[in-house]
């Protein structure tokens, strides 16, 4: 039996299984005709037409090609989606990206492609926060990224798993471990010419390593670079995000005008390469700006707009649960405590990331301390400081242990003024 009459015949079995006549099949995908075709086996849909079969009878490709690996692609139609992945990926757009990725599944890719392929696959899951899944499709990635540069001196598909591999390690708290593959993705792009946009990512990449580390002012030259590049070629898809980064560093330096300057030359370039991803996160950097400078209203109105644009694009729930702990750090310091602990609570039971989780579990408990709940708050900023003493976080570290002193101070009955630096019995 031909590949073709394997799809037709299974098309044709679902088909009657639902008691759906060809014509209803057919309806919004292609004519009625064209299915009476796939299911002769005269013909083999199309990827993106037997996808939409697939989903309109509740079922996947991998059920309709029963005995076989692969559909037919042509070269043209493989080269064609892999293009297609690539850029909805340089644009941010994770959901179209997935759907190119869904259709090449079971294609017969070349080494490159395959390096592509799961580059792309681990892209998607690291924007999910699926880190294990992410590391384990980027590795594979670069497995066949290495063959293909040893067969062909081609370095683009390992530069770009190299560089994305390093970011998830800084992302996902080890950021040590990022340091040799952006450096080799460094010598390899400094030996040979890469593309103006791989570079920048390149760049960005390393100076967010640098803010992942706290070397703030090395982070900033990185940043510097990448920012200069991107607005010298035109390639300003990421522009916006190396201000925001910029910004953050600027802001991790007490220096926070010329952070807010860096949030605002975003929001501006973002009206000429728009990102809803990026744009709330924008608002939500400018509401921790606005909050460490004691005006807490604006940075709810600010805050509250992060979480609004989070909501209308339907956003990961990574990035909407980092609002909601910021939301929730404001709240405390305007007393609304159990507004405050809702937020907190909803995030730890997430389980969705752990650093999130754990800054969580850090204004959970210092939110509780003020609510009189000592026992409850101990437990919270033990399990938040056990985290980031692990993944090194030296900023929350100190952070979570002057929650910790707090607490101690409040169960052994002495009240500590942290603003004047007074104790008193």
């Amino acid at each position: 039996m031909s590949k073709a009459d394997q799809i037709g015949r299974t098309i044709r079995i679902l088909r009657k299984e639902k008691a759906m006549t060809q014509l209803e099949l057919a309806d919004g995908i292609c004519n009625r005709t064209y299915i009476s075709q796939c299911e002769k086996g005269l013909i083999t849909p199309a990827p993106e037409i037997l996808q939409k079969i697939a989903e309109r009878l509740g079922t996947t490709i991998e059920n309709l090609v029963i005995e076989s690996a692969t559909i037919d692609f042509t070269k043209i139609e493989i080269e064609n989606a892999i293009r297609h992945v690539i850029n909805k990926l340089d644009e941010n757009n994770f959901t179209h990206a997935t759907k190119w990725v869904n259709k090449i599944e079971h294609a017969d890719l070349s080494t490159k492609q395959k390096s592509i392929y799961y580059w792309a696959k681990g892209k998607i899951a690291h924007n999910q926060q699926q880190f294990e899944d992410a590391e384990k499709y980027y590795l594979t990635s670069l497995d066949f990224g290495n063959t293909e540069y040893d067969n062909s001196n081609d370095p683009t598909p390992l530069v770009r798993t190299l560089t994305s591999l390093g970011i998830h390690y800084c992302q996902s708290g080890k950021a040590i471990q990022s340091i040799p593959h952006l450096n080799e993705a460094l010598e390899l792009s400094n030996r040979h010419e890469i593309s103006s946009s791989e570079r920048i990512t390149m760049l960005f990449s390393i100076g967010q390593m640098h803010a992942c580390l706290q070397e703030y002012h090395s982070a900033i030259e990185w940043l510097r670079k990448a920012e200069i590049l991107s607005l010298q070629t035109g390639c300003i898809i990421n522009t916006a995000n190396i201000l925001v980064v910029s910004g953050v560093c600027y802001r991790r330096l007490n220096n926070l005008d010329t952070a807010l300057d860096y949030y605002k030359k975003a929001l501006e370039m973002l009206k000429i390469a728009p990102s809803t991803s990026i744009e709330s996160a924008t608002h939500l950097n400018i509401a921790v700006l606005l909050r460490l400078q004691g005006k807490n209203n604006q940075a709810l109105e600010a805050i509250s707009l992060a979480m609004m644009i989070h909501e209308k694009a339907q956003d990961t729930a990574y990035w909407y649960n980092n609002c909601k702990v910021e939301k929730a750090h404001i709240l405390k310091n305007t007393n609304k405590l159990s507004q405050a602990k809702e937020l907190c609570e909803q995030v730890i039971a997430s389980h969705y990331s752990k650093q999130t989780v754990a800054e969580a579990q850090m204004i959970m408990a210092d939110t509780l301390l003020m609510m009189g709940d000592i026992q409850e708050a101990m437990k919270h900023i033990h399990n938040a400081y056990e985290y980031f003493r692990n993944s090194r976080r030296q900023d929350f570290i100190q952070q979570s242990l002057e929650v910790m002193n707090k607490i101690y101070a409040k169960k052994a009955g002495i009240e500590v003024d942290y603003s004047h630096g007074t104790i008193t019995q």
